[in-house]
């Protein structure tokens, strides 16, 4: 029935022919008119052609006065019909050419014009021309030409009507069939579902059907199969998740927005007893409870907070656990609708955990057992090591009594127990840095004192390594900074004691610069740190040592390592130093940085961020206009730093780092005006070049300085003897200027010094303490030495020290103390009580103490040492109190004595050197720390510091 419904009875069928039947026509018609327009061009083209022919044969013929023009042949195009042609002789004769034999006779034409002028007139089909010719012709020409409407009747013109027609009834049929296909495929994609769910059946068309019908009959038949796999597979998928969350091993379930369960899986009814039922309200807590009270809460008000949750949770009898996990899930619309949860069993898990809190508490118990047996290891292996390292000082000493071999052996025996005590506190520091116990107990530290009590200890190694040691500070440097002073302290003597270990000539430098942050290296090293500190300290132990290769530099610092294993053999040593002064400088919040080429030398770079420091520069030395140029010689370019120095307390300088005898020149040049000149000669320069300094003018009629590593005692005396003064190194700015102030009083007048003298400075500073009257405080000859007294002028004398020691270096104010007559005139108490257990200790500190001119009272534990004391308040000053000993131990002792309100310096004694241990001391009341075995000189500081 669809089949035989006319095409043009459908509205779309008869608009679309409609359109093409317009289409058709119009086409038609335009190649119609363009045919016409094509024929008259064609016309006029032919007309004009055929125009010039004739005029140029005639003029050719006219030319050559050949009078035969009825012979000429003149080809007449197709579009012209005929023509003739009437020539006019000067004479007035007409000759007519004809090519159309039914012309017979025609009328002559008007000549209207002139001769000499072109005129061409169209006429319907026909054309006339006047052409003049050469010699007085004329020419008359008459065309005309074929009917254009004649051309259109050529059967090749009729062919696209033809066309035309046959096509519109091809369009017909084409339409008819299309139609009844269009509606096939209609009905087929109405029953999509249908045909899905019942199997694919494609929809199958005949195969004369219009190509595009026919591939779109394969587009929709693909879109049916891929129709009926997507429900295939969306039905396999609901029987599969269907029995995924059915035989789940977790517990499944749904909650509403009010959180009533809505569903859960075979699995949460098995582990709780209870099958599902869509008619009981079930709430997740009828089933699980918190593993606490704030648990329990967050889980019954779980709906009210639409976010991922997860929680510990127990069943009601408490004995599975499971991790409850809720998230909320939502409709298209962005609604709320429920929960999807899940809770998984870690009941295994749990007993693990639990074994493993045992465990671990087990394994912190035996950490700290080992803490504690490192303590008391490390107690019991310096007490035989520290009386070793006691005795063995003594001998060094006592040298003199010895021959040069026993003397070679004394000295061996003590560089090994120093190399044996370094290592045991290497390996108790990497034992505190694994136990994850460093902590940094930040100070003020007074950073020039710092450095020059670091070098003094160092001198010695580098004596015996015949290199010499200098210090150049930044003068824009902070005096006081906050650190650790311990853990600075070891980390520059690790990095000093390898320098001067690794160098076999030259010098050890230890240089202090002020940085900011914009330093490449800090750059480099704290890129991406939000809270860098703005300013920094830079302190570098530079050398001229071997140096070391970029390979070997990252050894370095990690546990155990060196450069290389032959270093390992030829100078010993186990490269834990360089580890834990790494590690020291990462917990002080900075780093190290190494710069170092084989052969020239390594520079190690401390850097500690700056965040709370003084700003009281490290050095403060005022002069006006001191009338000295101290003229420095040294092989060492590193010497240069001085200048730095010595512009900034304004003196005038000059530095030489050549020698040779273009140096000599210059100095013997030199115009002094009203100038002092100072020779401050380096010993490695002088050494060997004797007769070079003795051309120098100002070496024979000048203050001459020499700076050695000896000291005036040590130096060799025909050194000695050509120069005025000794500067020992490292040469400070504080011992080069009383040695200086010294020479120059000499010679001058202090008039021109301000706050340089060490009197004038220390009288400036009595001058504020006006109203102190030290005089009364002052013991009587009657030797009425009590603590009362002592108390008294220290507690009075000491803030004038304090201002001193800000404003001047160390020396100067050594300078100071000695020059005051009150302290001079001191009857001191000079008796010291020793409590020690350990007999060779006992031993090693009287003899130290009896060497510095003090009287001992030994106590052999604390009980007897408090009842000592006690017995003789009167006569001892000090006590030194060693921490463990048997009945009643240092602290317990410490504790007593400062129960009874006595304030006496305690000074501890102990081989646990721990910043627990220090804390412990000052806590139960000590004053002081002293680390066994006793160094005699950290002894002879702290007696000179708490001993008045």
């Amino acid at each position: 029935m669809r089949n035989s419904i006319s095409v043009l009875h459908h509205p779309t069928g008869r608009q679309g022919l409609l359109a093409l039947v317009g289409i058709m026509l119009s086409l038609i018609l335009t190649g119609y008119g363009l045919l016409w327009l094509y024929a008259t061009d064609r016309q006029r083209t032919a007309s004009e052609l055929l125009l010039s022919d004739i005029t140029l044969d005639l003029n050719q013929k006219i030319d050559t006065q050949e009078r035969n023009f009825i012979g000429g042949k003149f080809i007449s195009p197709k579009m012209i019909a005929s023509h003739y042609l009437v020539i006019f002789e000067p004479t007035g004769r007409a000759i007519i050419l004809n090519n159309n034999s039914n012309l017979s006779s025609f009328n002559l034409p008007t000549w209207s014009v002139n001769a000499s002028q072109n005129q061409t007139l169209r006429r319907n089909n026909a054309l006339e021309a006047w052409r003049p010719l050469h010699n007085g012709y004329r020419l008359y020409v008459y065309i005309e030409f074929v009917p254009i409407w004649q051309t259109f009747v050529n059967p090749l013109y009729v062919l696209p009507w033809l066309l035309f027609l046959l096509f519109l009834a091809l369009c017909a049929v084409q339409l008819q069939k299309r139609y009844a296909n269009w509606f096939q495929l209609i009905d087929y994609a109405q029953n999509f579902s249908n045909h899905s769910q019942s199997g694919y059946q494609p929809l199958q068309l005949p195969q004369n059907s219009a190509p595009e019908i026919l591939q779109l009959n394969q587009i929709i038949n693909r879109i049916s199969f891929k129709n009926h796999q997507y429900y295939d597979e969306i039905y396999e998928l609901m029987h599969r998740q269907t029995h995924l969350i059915d035989k789940s091993p977790v517990s499944l379930f749904l909650l509403d927005r009010k959180g009533r369960l809505i569903y859960f899986n075979e699995k949460f009814a098995n582990t709780f007893a209870t099958p599902f039922d869509k008619n009981v309200v079930y709430m997740l807590y009828d089933f699980i409870t918190g593993m606490d009270k704030q648990t329990q809460q967050q889980l019954i008000k779980s709906s009210e907070h639409a976010t991922f949750l997860t929680l510990s949770v127990t069943n009601l009898q408490r004995d599975l656990y499971f991790d409850l996990h809720l998230n909320p899930f939502y409709n298209h619309l962005g609604q709320l609708q429920g929960f999807s949860g899940g809770l998984e069993e870690v009941t295994n898990y749990h007993e693990k955990l639990e074994k493993a809190w045992i465990g671990d508490r087990q394994t912190a118990e035996k950490l700290a057992g080992f803490d504690k047996l490192w303590a008391v290891l490390g107690h019991e292996l310096r007490t035989p090591l520290s009386g070793m390292m006691g005795m063995i000082e003594l001998l060094v000493e006592d040298k003199d009594s010895f021959n040069e071999e026993q003397q070679e052996t004394i000295a061996t025996l003590q560089q090994s127990s120093q190399t044996m005590l370094g290592l045991l506190n290497d390996m108790l520091d990497v034992a505190k840095i694994d136990a994850g116990k460093l902590q940094a107990n930040i100070t003020s530290v007074d950073l020039l004192q710092l450095l020059n009590q670091t070098a003094e200890l160092m001198i010695g190694n580098a004596k015996r390594n015949n290199i010499s040691l200098y210090i150049y500070t930044d003068p824009n440097a902070p005096r006081y900074i906050e650190t650790d002073d311990g853990r600075m302290r070891q980390v520059l003597l690790n990095l000093m004691s390898n320098a001067i270990k690794f160098t076999k000539q030259g010098y050890v430098a230890l240089l202090v610069d002020k940085l900011t942050s914009s330093h490449p290296v800090i750059q480099q090293k704290k890129s991406g740190m939000q809270d860098l500190a703005k300013d920094w300290l830079c302190i570098t132990v530079k050398d001229t040592g071997m140096g070391i290769s970029p390979k070997d530099q990252q050894k370095l610092f990690s546990y155990f390592n060196q450069a290389n294993d032959s270093i390992s053999r030829q100078f010993g040593g186990t490269g834990l130093g360089l580890a834990i002064s790494n590690n020291f400088s990462q917990l002080l919040g900075g780093f190290i940085n190494l710069e170092s080429e084989v052969g020239k030398g390594s520079e190690f770079q401390v850097f500690l961020p700056l965040y709370n420091h003084s700003l009281k520069p490290v050095f403060e030395l005022q002069v006006n206009q001191l009338p000295i140029l101290l003229i420095i010689i040294s092989p060492f370019d590193i010497t240069r730093r001085s200048t730095e120095i010595l512009n900034f307390v304004d003196v005038k300088n000059i530095i030489f780092t050549e020698i040779n005898e273009h140096m000599v020149n210059k100095i013997n040049a030199l115009n002094l005006k009203d100038l002092v000149p100072m020779l401050i000669i380096d010993e490695v320069a002088y050494v060997g070049n004797e007769a070079l300094f003795e051309q120098i003018s100002l070496f024979q009629t000048g203050v001459k300085v020499i700076i050695s590593m000896d000291s005036e005692r040590t130096i060799k005396r025909e050194i000695m003897r050509h120069f005025d003064g000794l500067i020992q190194k490292p040469p400070t700015l504080a011992n080069a200027f009383a040695k200086i102030l010294s020479l120059y009083e000499q010679n001058m007048s202090l008039s021109d010094i301000v706050c340089l003298s060490a009197e004038l400075a220390f009288q400036k500073f009595l001058q504020k303490y006006e109203n102190t009257n030290f005089e009364q405080n002052k013991p009587n000859n009657s030797h009425d030495n009590s603590n009362t007294h002592n108390n008294g002028f220290s507690k009075q004398i000491n803030p004038v020290l304090d201002d001193v020691a800000l404003m001047l270096p160390n020396q100067l104010v050594n300078q100071a103390l000695t020059a005051m007559p009150a302290i001079g005139s001191f009857d001191k108490q000079r008796t010291v009580l020793v409590a020690e257990d350990n007999l060779i200790n006992q031993k090693i500190a009287k003899k130290h103490l009896e060497t510095l001119g003090y009287e001992v009272i030994i106590a052999n534990e604390g009980e007897e040492a408090v009842a000592l004391l006690s017995q003789n308040r009167e006569k001892i000053a000090l006590v030194l109190m060693d921490c463990q000993m048997p009945i009643m131990d240092g602290l317990t002792a410490t504790r007593q004595i400062r129960a009874n309100q006595d304030s006496i310096p305690i000074i501890a004694l102990t081989a646990n050197d721990s910043d627990e241990s220090r804390k412990l001391c000052s806590d139960a009341g000590m004053d002081g720390f002293l680390t066994k075995p006793i160094n005699k000189q950290k002894l002879t500081k702290l007696l000179s510091r708490y001993m008045i």
